[in-house]
């Protein structure tokens, strides 16, 4: 395991650029493959303890989880973001940033305490109490991870991040399955979350050789509180955007409809975010050391949507289109209440896998205020909905988040890209052929699908999938340029530039002229 040490400057990641391609892609190559097995890891997790605890066990970690994640946002304030994205960072300003998110962790982690027996209240669910306690502590072991988290990030050790965090995920579902096999139904759950999150502080800071020295109140701290105080600001907004629909429910409808809604929105979002998630950490590294130069950055970028949609669209929709076999096959035939629910959240999920590349501009940019100005909008207008379709169940909750995230999808894009380098024909030239392709293979897999219903399911679900992705491969060498499209893909990868910033810069006729 390769450690990072910092005896040259902190901030000097002149390096990277001068071989940003081959970092870019060993990056993606090393967080594709570990987020890859982290998937599986989370999907045999999911099975197993799916059919060791009770939907009405997920339901109550899910209620505390609404209101310890929120809690979660403050204690980072962002600033792991901004020692990534600061083009210059020096020693005393990391070490502030550490004590500042340690003080606030351990704020947090008292206020939890402090607010238990309210949750227990709200909720009606006297059992909340004691959970939301002991859930507090993992506030402690993030408070401690962050800056060595972001420092690795900054310096693109994208091996070493995969190693720790496979590890964490590997012992938290190790430890979740003990529990849940002698007997101690959610609270192995509990215990799952918090030593995931006490092996990711062990692991960075033993493969992270920087260690905090004093807190130093310069005038360039204050700057990276700004930035940070504006990102947690629109990270609170979007959280309750995307965790209020599961408070309200969970009040109005109980456990059991809260564990059926949250395990189908859990599983729809967990392989987009294997995709997201990993693809995220190199894009916003690179992007960062590219935000000076305004053409290399939109080329830059529009690949990089490029590639994710390539990826996140498809397996979205196929999700969609298999949801029963999928939902019977990796969580048993008890949890089938949450197909119906399952496949509503479908656009929504479609549109969260897009809309991550709005955060990239944000964040690279260093335009967290306009972040924040769009969560002020964004959130009434979600919780509005989540309030009005609650009086129909989780099918009415499912139904109004996939309504909001439609109507404020476009706005936001447009919003976003206001004042920067890209333009919106950038998004759509990387969004339409992934999204007709899919489209054609919806259609004739649901075809197959339906007329396959004798099939023993694991199997009907292998053929699914090997229906879809044929399916999706044709329709792109169909469409035009689709051979040259995948040609010039594979190119790339054997060559190894898909993000040389040589040949980015070499594109820029290209770009101006809008191919």
């Amino acid at each position: 395991m390769a450690f990072l040490s910092f005896d040259s400057p902190l901030g000097n990641t002149d390096y990277l650029k001068e071989d940003l391609k081959a970092r870019s892609i060993h990056g993606g190559t090393m967080n594709l493959f570990g987020q890859a097995f982290r998937f599986i890891l989370n999907l045999v997790g999911i099975a197993i303890l799916a059919r060791l605890l009770t939907p009405e066990d997920f339901g109550l970690v899910a209620m505390v989880i609404t209101v310890v994640g929120f809690m979660l946002l403050y204690k980072d304030l962002g600033l792991s973001k901004a020692t990534i994205q600061t083009e210059d960072i020096k020693h005393h300003q990391v070490s502030t940033l550490f004590w500042v998110n340690v003080a606030f962790s351990f704020v947090i982690f008292l206020l939890c305490w402090a607010i238990a027996s309210t949750v227990a209240r709200v909720y009606n669910e006297p059992r909340l109490t004691k959970i939301t306690i002991v859930m507090a502590i993992s506030f402690i072991f993030g408070g401690l991870t962050g800056q060595f988290q972001a420092l690795m990030h900054r310096h693109m050790r994208f091996a070493t991040i995969n190693i720790v965090e496979s590890l964490s995920v590997m012992g938290g579902i190790i430890v979740g399955i003990f529990f849940a096999l002698r007997g101690y139904g959610y609270w192995s759950l509990v215990y799952k979350l918090l030593f995931e999150q006490f092996l990711l502080m062990f692991g960075f800071w033993l493969t992270c050789n920087w260690r905090p020295g004093k807190p130093v109140f310069s005038k360039e701290v204050r700057s990276l509180l700004q930035f940070g105080g504006n990102l947690t600001g629109a990270n609170i907004l979007y959280y309750l955007i995307g965790n209020t629909d599961k408070f309200i429910l969970g009040a109005f409808s109980g456990a059991y409809q809260l564990g059926i809604y949250s395990k189908a929105y859990q599983f729809l979002a967990l392989p987009v975010q294997q995709i997201n998630i990993p693809f995220s950490s190199v894009v916003i590294s690179a992007l960062s050391r590219l935000q000076n130069d305004k053409l290399t950055f939109r080329t830059y970028y529009r690949k990089s949507v490029q590639f994710m949609a390539d990826i996140s669209i498809p397996m979205v929709v196929f999700l969609w289109v298999a949801s029963e076999d999928i939902v019977w096959v990796f969580l048993g035939p008890q949890w089938l209440d949450s197909v119906i629910i399952f496949r509503i959240l479908g656009l929504a999920a479609l549109l969260v896998s897009i809309d991550v590349a709005r955060g990239w501009v944000f964040v690279t940019l260093g335009q967290t205020a306009r972040m924040l100005r769009w969560g002020l909008l964004a959130t009434p207008i979600t919780i509005l909905g989540f309030l009005i379709g609650v009086h129909w169940g989780p099918v009415g909750v499912a139904g109004s988040l996939s309504i909001t995230r439609s109507l404020l999808w476009l706005p936001g894009i447009i919003y976003c890209f206001k004042n920067t380098p890209l333009k919106f024909r950038d998004l759509a030239n990387a969004l339409w052929r992934p999204v007709i392709c899919s489209t054609i293979a919806a259609i004739i897999s649901l075809f197959w699908i339906t007329s396959n219903n004798t099939m023993i399911v694991i199997w009907k679900l292998v053929s699914d999938f090997i229906i879809f992705v044929v399916c999706y491969i044709v329709a792109w060498i169909m469409l035009p340029g689709g051979i040259r499209h995948i040609k010039e893909i594979i190119y790339l990868i054997k060559e190894q530039n898909i993000f040389d910033v040589k040949q980015l810069r070499t594109s820029k006729g290209n770009l101006l002229k809008g191919e």
